[in-house]
């Protein structure tokens, strides 16, 4: 393979994944009628490094990539037991790339760095039977913008022409791309939080923590979920169902 295919082949890295996070048991609980309103934050990353070589030369770098959210979840729950939830998840997202490609006759290294905010906004969805585990869907890539962007390259090498606008182009591609993997986040309630009037716990988000070797290379990429948790309270008579959407 040319180095100029491994250059965009470390971004694609980001979308792969083999081994997807175990599922939590659901907890056994019946919540309380009424209408609570509270908190998520979560922070989400991708560390990827990476490395080629053969007889046509190496390639080397890394990828980082980081989410960052904090906003606002409310569930109204009816004398069923069912219940719709409604979210609003301001998150930034944060990537940094890195590749040095080296030959007989030079070598080319570029780099970028893109600043992204998504404002994420879920509607009330149709009621569901709610336990002490339930989940609401996530689009976060619907709204990204752009804040900041970067991209550069220098080096010898023919591909370093342009590299660095299409460099920075990839890593757009692939930002959306892992930014379209978050399609879902489930919340379980845990013992510490549940009261009469609050109740929170963890939160995960299906499918997004993985590690991936490097195919035909050495190092790995990987998906953590370093935290997500959740809060919420319920609202008495004056505040009833503020905010709902």
């Amino acid at each position: 393979m040319r180095l100029s295919s491994r250059l965009l082949m470390l971004v694609l890295l980001l979308s792969f994944g083999i081994t997807p996070a175990s599922a939590q048991p659901a907890r056994d609980m019946t919540w309380s009628p009424g209408f609570y309103t509270g908190w998520v934050s979560f922070s989400a990353r991708i560390d990827t490094n990476a490395k080629w070589g053969g007889g046509d030369g190496s390639l080397e770098g890394f990828v980082i990539e980081k989410y960052e959210g904090k906003g606002q979840l409310m569930l109204k729950i009816d004398a069923q037991g069912a219940g719709g939830a409604s979210i609003v998840l301001p998150t930034s997202i944060d990537l940094l790339d890195y590749a040095k490609a080296t030959t007989p006759d030079g070598s080319c290294t570029v780099s970028s760095s893109i600043l992204a905010q998504t404002n994420y906004v879920h509607f009330k969805g149709a009621a569901a039977a709610v336990g002490g585990t339930f989940q609401v869907p996530i689009n976060l890539v619907a709204g990204i913008s752009y804040k900041s962007q970067h991209g550069s390259a220098f080096g010898e090498l023919k591909i370093c022409d342009n590299a660095g606008s299409k460099n920075l182009e990839s890593m757009k591609i692939a930002m959306r791309k892992t930014t379209g993997a978050i399609q879902t986040m489930e919340f379980t309630a845990g013992d510490s939080y549940n009261t009469t009037d609050s109740i929170g716990g963890t939160c995960t988000i299906p499918g997004w923590e993985k590690t991936t070797p490097i195919p035909g290379g050495e190092g790995q990429g990987v998906r953590s979920l370093p935290s997500c948790n959740w809060r919420l309270f319920k609202s008495g008579p004056p505040n009833q169902q503020k905010g709902w959407k």
